[in-house]
């Protein structure tokens, strides 16, 4: 006959009969398949259409002509006549062309820098053709270009690099204008 256990000395189940070792191990299964779901998800998202220019080279170069186009684009007023807004809206194109310019000047710019080249030159044809519209008989609608999304360009534009070249605020406001704003 089998003896018992001294009365007040508790039986202890087997590892596998213990709740909190099948709590423990269903928790660990499924922080395990999350991060496996993660990290899939994660690996095979879409782009979402950013982009970063890291190169040292394409930074260097655009320092100078971003630095120039802030300039100028501080000298942008929000209210002008028409004649003295496209002066000022051709200013800053013929500044900010500078800027694509330099990018084309670096030898192996990578993909994030030429997306960012491109996004700068699709951006200063738009207000190029604002200020043509303006010139012509003083109305202008700015419309900007858009990435595959639909998003506009100048959300990636603006961080897509360690060099501060942010469009000015008059440009981007151009987006909201009304025709009769300069």
């Amino acid at each position: 006959m089998a003896s018992l256990p001294p009365w007040g000395t508790p039986r202890r189940q087997p590892w596998h009969l213990r709740p909190i070792a099948w709590l423990t191990g269903v928790g660990l299964i499924t922080a395990g398949g999350i991060t496996v779901v993660v990290l899939v998800v994660l690996l095979t998202a879409p782009d979402d259409d950013r982009y970063w220019v890291y190169q040292a080279s394409v930074n260097e170069a655009v320092s100078k002509p971003c630095e120039q186009m802030q300039l100028v684009g501080e000298d942008i007023p929000f209210y002008l006549t028409p004649e003295d807004g496209t002066a000022t809206v051709r200013r800053f194109v013929d500044v900010g062309r500078e800027i694509p310019a330099a990018i084309d000047g670096v030898e192996g710019a990578d993909a994030g820098a030429l997306r960012w080249r491109d996004d700068w030159n699709r951006v200063l044809a738009a207000v190029e053709r604002y200020a043509d519209d303006l010139e012509a008989d003083g109305q202008a609608t700015y419309v900007s270009p858009e990435d595959e999304q639909g998003q506009p360009v100048t959300m990636s534009m603006s961080s897509a690099s360690d060099v501060p070249c942010e469009l000015p605020t008059a440009v981007l406001l151009l987006d909201q204008a009304d025709s009769d704003a300069y």
